[in-house]
Parts: structure tokens; C-alpha cells; sequence
């Protein structure tokens, strides 16, 4: 990977000074139909999960990188509010895993949040160096090999919403059954990598992205492929299927958002104390949760039905 034309392109994004233009990076996103079934999607469905109409999304296909997907206007301001709050608030909570505990900044059985709302001196401490959580199957970093024992229950409207986005977009079924959330600030990046642990590499990738903006870079098979730039904005899904699926990415690049979407929210959860803690952590950083299927359809653990 020394040397290659992905880790090159990386850098010259991570500069500050080359920032991608917006409208010429427009050009390489062709805009494609929808081909899921939408009435057998409940409208209360879509109001709890924050969800606009499935007839105004908007879905693009790069036309350098078949297969991967963007799709805008998914989320109302209600909606987007709604899964920033479950991202800082709650998905950091056992049994989920995150990257604080292993290195001994939060106990095994400490709420990440509770106590940077209820400690200050605790906030100061770990309030910013949360990088990740895991949801489901856990991913191992070190060996990059799912467990039937890393496994906790996966969270059901983060079930629902795949399902409906795989099912709308693609026409496909989608059994989330992994997720890693990704807590980005402005000087973090996440160098180029592939998604290969998953079994079932066949199904998509389905990726959320709340906050501030990113640029993200695809590139192909190799590091040695030309990548492309895509800026990803708050409430964008980003889908890697077909090609696309196990080609090397990652993120050079956070750039501070110029729209806010989820400040705009009603969503009757901003009335509880925690709403000014929520909007202060979202204010200088963007959440990304990317959704996996691990297993084959039918399978219920790593061995088989």
C-alpha cells in the first residue's frame, strides 16, 4: 500500500487546502429509480424512524464505481435529530462495545454518556475520545473475525430502517446484523481499508451519516486503483453493493456542515436534559453508522441455520 495511488489520493484530500468542488463532483452521480415495493411500507413506520416520503429520495449511482450508491433526502429534520440522539446517546451503552473500555477510560459496565451528563470532570476526560461503537456482532479489530460470542441483540429500529432503505433503493432483503458506529471529529480520518470480514460479502453495505459533512474516497480492487472523492453530507446513505462492496475506502477528510438539518427537529426527545449535551457533542462532529449483514440468508450463527 506504500506509495499507492489510493494513499496518494488520500493525502492530497486530507490537505486542507484541496477541498473537492461540490458541483463537479455532482457529474459522476447518475441519478437512477428506486425499485422497492413502497406500499408495503406502514406510514407510521416511516414517521418513527424520521423517515420523508420514499417517493422524494433521491438516489445516485457513481458512474466510476458500480454498484455504489447515494441516496439524499431520506431523513426529515425530526428524523435526523432521532438517530443523532440514539447514536450519542444510547448505542454507547452496554452491552454494546466501544473503544473507551478496552483501554481502561470507562468500566465495562459504565454509560458513556450518563456519565459525561452527570460528572464534569469525567466529560472532560472521555467526552471527545469516543471513536467507536459496535452493535450485534462485534467486530474483532484485532482479528477482523466475527464470534458467535461477540454477539448482543441488535437494535430493532436500526433493524426496521435498513430494511426499508435496502427494500426501497434496491428492492432487496437485508438482515442487519452488525454495525460499527463511527464518531468522527474535525481532525479525524479513516485511512483506506476494505469491509471484508462479513461472510456474506454478496449483501450490501448500508451506511448513515449525521452531523458534519465528510469527504469520502472510493477507490477499486487494489490500493493501486484511481479512487474518486465524494462529499457526504448530513443524512446522506451511502450503499456499497455489487463491485463496489469490498473496494478500498475511507475518509480523509471532516469538514464542518453548513446546513443543520436536525436543528430544525420538533422530535418531542429534545425536551428531556440531555438535549443541550446531544447538541453540543453533534456541533464539531459527524456519526456514521455502517450496517453489515454477517450471515448467509437462512443462517442463524456463523455455523450455519
Amino acid at each position: 500500500m506504500e506509495g499507492s495511488i489510493f494513499k496518494s489520493q488520500f493525502k492530497y484530500y486530507r490537505n486542507k487546502a484541496n477541498e473537492p468542488n461540490e458541483n463537479e463532483l455532482k457529474t459522476c452521480l447518475t441519478p437512477r429509480l428506486t425499485c422497492g415495493a413502497l406500499n408495503d411500507i406502514s406510514k407510521q413506520s416511516l414517521v418513527d424512524l424520521g423517515l420523508t416520503d420514499p417517493t422524494t429520495w433521491e438516489v445516485f449511482e457513481h458512474n466510476q464505481h458500480p454498484g455504489l450508491l447515494v441516496v439524499k433526502n431520506v431523513f426529515s429534520n425530526d428524523g435526523q435529530y432521532y438517530w443523532i440522539h440514539r447514536c450519542v446517546v444510547d448505542y454507547p451503552a452496554p452491552p454494546n462495545r466501544n473503544n473507551l473500555s478496552p483501554v481502561g477510560l470507562l468500566s465495562n459496565d459504565e454509560n458513556w454518556y450518563n456519565s459525561c451528563l452527570n460528572d464534569s470532570a469525567r466529560k472532560l476526560a472521555i467526552f471527545r475520545k469516543l471513536r467507536w461503537v459496535t452493535l450485534g456482532y462485534h467486530h474483532n479489530w484485532d482479528t477482523k473475525v466475527y464470534s458467535d460470542d461477540r454477539r448482543s441483540p441488535f437494535p430493532k429500529d436500526l433493524t426496521l430502517l435498513c430494511d426499508i432503505v435496502a427494500n426501497v433503493v434496491m428492492g432487496c432483503q437485508f438482515s442487519a446484523e452488525a454495525a460499527i458506529v463511527n464518531y468522527y471529529y474535525h481532525s479525524s480520518t479513516i485511512s483506506g481499508h476494505t469491509d471484508h470480514s462479513e461472510p456474506n460479502v454478496d449483501a450490501p453495505l448500508l451506511s448513515f451519516s449525521f452531523g458534519d459533512s465528510a469527504i469520502f474516497l472510493i477507490g477499486g480492487a487494489s490500493h493501486d486503483d484511481p479512487a474518486s472523492p465524494i462529499l457526504i453530507k448530513s443524512g446522506d446513505v451511502v450503499i456499497m453493493s455489487g463491485p463496489s462492496r469490498l473496494s478500498v475506502h475511507g475518509v480523509p477528510k471532516i469538514l464542518p456542515a453548513t446546513e443543520h438539518p436536525w436543528k430544525k427537529s420538533n422530535n418531542n426527545v429534545k425536551a428531556g436534559p440531555d438535549h443541550d449535551l446531544v447538541d453540543e457533542f453533534i456541533s464539531q462532529a459527524r456519526v456514521n453508522v455502517n450496517v453489515r449483514q454477517v450471515l448467509f440468508p437462512g443462517d442463524k450463527t456463523l455455523n450455519g441455520p
